[in-house]
């Protein structure tokens, strides 16, 4: 049956479909493309079906083209979204954030509250985060105030955020006001506080901290490993490392990354041997802290070994070049190793 002429050129002006998905299918197609990486595909189906998108459809896509770092297709679909919500902001600021960019996310976060959107506990934590060991963390104290003058939930995730950025600030006294102030503490903000007190050179209190916890993990035992390395107590740290009944290549690294920070460079490469026949894979960062110790005690003999490791495990290649700079061409050109 050949359909009336009036009715033709509707047809035509833009693409058939012969079914229309759902807004549910739709965010559920785009998510999954998105967790395949194949930020093509959503973006191709979130064109294709305009009349079933909701706010949800653009925020996962502006989340996802950030994701593969493709910044500025992010803000122009920001610029584009006939409406926004808190999670439109939140995912700008994350973006920013996530790719290094305080000062973006310190724009945006002025362009959100003069939309006269009212940030969430999300919003400063994520903001927080972005901000630490940056120019802008000088706001800490100004964003901790804005949070209480909010009336907003110190959750443990923003109460973390805010007591890293006094750390950062060398403000003690903030730091622990703002661990007081988490109403429902866990294991994140306790190992932010035994954080703190290392780097604020409060051993004990650290150690109290940590004797302390109702529940510690991997980077609770690590956290103090690396506290102990940066005070230079090599022997306190080896106390907590030889407690810990499952080391894994975080703590084990840790051992070693800090027995070279400490210039304990053969203690280094023994505690690499006691790993290797542990059984615990090394990583990058392994064998990164490795080589430092291979240079610092000039052991040419040692560095070969750590190259047939590297060459085993096929780490990445900035490992075999660190090697090569600083164990390989100095042995061939007759070098001093530590030059």
């Amino acid at each position: 049956m050949r359909l009336p002429r009036a009715f033709e050129p509707l047809f035509r002006a833009s693409p058939l479909h012969i079914y229309t998905l759902s807004t549910v299918d739709l965010n559920h197609r785009i998510n999954e493309c998105l967790r395949n990486g194949n930020v093509t595909g959503a973006r191709k189906l979130f064109e294709e079906y305009p009349h079933s998108r909701n706010i949800v459809s653009w925020n996962s896509l502006i989340h996802g083209c950030f994701k593969t770092r493709q910044i500025s297709e992010a803000q122009k679909l920001f610029d584009q979204m006939p409406q926004r919500d808190v999670v439109s902001w939140n995912t700008m600021l994350s973006g920013f954030r996530d790719t290094q960019n305080p000062q973006r996310a310190h724009q945006y976060f002025l362009q959100m509250l003069e939309h006269g959107l009212r940030p969430n506990e999300l919003t400063f934590a994520v903001l927080m985060s972005a901000f630490l060991n940056t120019e802008f963390d000088v706001l800490t104290p100004q964003l901790h105030a804005l949070v209480i003058h909010m009336g907003l939930n110190l959750n443990i995730y923003l109460g973390s955020a805010l007591m890293r950025g006094y750390i950062g600030l060398g403000n003690c006294d903030g730091f622990r006001r703002v661990f007081d102030e988490i109403l429902v503490k866990d294991v994140v903000p306790c190992n932010v506080l035994i954080l703190g007190y290392m780097e604020f050179g409060l051993i004990s209190e650290a150690k109290r901290a940590f004797d302390e916890m109702p529940e510690r993990n991997a980077f609770s035992w690590s956290t103090m490993i690396n506290g102990y390395m940066k005070n230079k107590m090599v022997s306190e740290a080896r106390a907590v490392f030889d407690r810990l009944s499952e080391k894994d290549v975080v703590s084990w690294t840790a051992m070693i990354r800090g027995c070279v920070q400490c210039e304990k460079f053969a203690e280094a490469l023994d505690m690499f041997l006691l790993m290797m026949n542990s059984g615990t894979r090394p990583n990058h960062y392994t064998f990164s802290s490795v080589l430092d110790a291979c240079a610092g005690c000039s052991s040419l003999v040692m560095g070969n070994q750590v190259h047939a490791c590297v060459l085993k495990f096929a780490t990445y290649l900035t490992a075999v070049l660190k090697l090569h700079d600083k164990i390989v061409i100095p042995a061939k050109t007759g070098g001093d190793l530590l030059s």
